[in-house]
């Protein structure tokens, strides 16, 4: 064999050499914040992983996975806590050494009626806003005339020592092919019917409730149907301001 051709195998080895020892170098890195779609907080105690390179959440929502190689290129695979929907996975684009995927959680339908029940208790309006489905939402007309209405009600309420406690699923869930909102006349596909039990308290006499309230998924996470009407609420309003008077 010349001389020539040895270095040329030699160069041809060098190079190979090279760029074996480059790859299994160059590695890739994947960060983000994962947060709750429905209350746009973060979501900690979430693991992800690609390949065997793993990481779990903070209580900021932030992940961070690192040493990910060339041919371990893979989607982000998430296994989310019991409260919420685990996505199958969450595509990457490798376009850079370090990637950044910020990515959302949809609550799982019971923790959204418990969400929205703690709202209930708490008188939290905004939430109770914010979780509202939105055509419910449209029958109200905006968010300061719902909170403003619903305050004042519920503050004279509390005067007369009536109030309202203990919510929870009480039975089983069902879905509603087709179902006629009372409150504004149309009708939805595909409504989850929540039989949900209360305390109703009366000057300190507790007596036990059951309601059935309903929960669409729109945008993205599940909504509740309100069962207050705008109208009704303004006139106890007025009645509770005229006896004020």
């Amino acid at each position: 064999m010349s001389k020539k051709l040895w270095v040329i195998l030699g160069s041809v080895a060098i190079v190979v050499i090279a760029a074996i020892v480059i790859a299994f170098s160059y590695t890739y890195r994947a960060n983000g914040v994962v947060t709750d779609i429905s209350t746009k907080t973060p979501v900690a105690n979430v693991a992800v992983s690609i390949a065997n390179h793993k990481a779990t959440t903070s209580s900021t929502g932030s992940y961070l996975v690192t040493g990910i190689k060339f041919w371990e290129k893979k989607p982000l695979q998430v296994t989310a806590p019991s409260a919420y929907i685990s996505p199958s996975q969450v595509v990457l684009t490798y376009s850079s050494r370090s990637i950044t995927k910020d990515f959302t959680l949809e609550p799982t339908l019971q923790t959204m009626v418990d969400l929205v029940d703690t709202a209930q208790v708490n008188r939290q309006y905004n939430y109770l806003w914010d979780f509202m489905q939105p055509d419910s939402q449209t029958s109200w007309g905006d968010k300061a005339t719902y909170t403003s209405l619903m305050t004042t009600a519920y503050n004279y309420y509390q005067s007369i020592n009536q109030t309202s406690k203990d919510f929870k699923i009480s039975g089983t869930i069902i879905t509603l092919p087709s179902w006629t909102d009372p409150i504004t006349g149309k009708t939805f596909q595909n409504v989850y019917e929540v039989p949900v039990s209360y305390t109703e308290v009366d000057n300190g006499q507790s007596t036990p409730k059951t309601l059935l309230t309903y929960y669409q998924e729109v945008g993205g996470f599940y909504h509740y149907f309100t069962q207050a009407k705008k109208d009704d609420a303004q006139k106890a309003v007025d009645a509770i301001k005229a006896l004020s008077n």
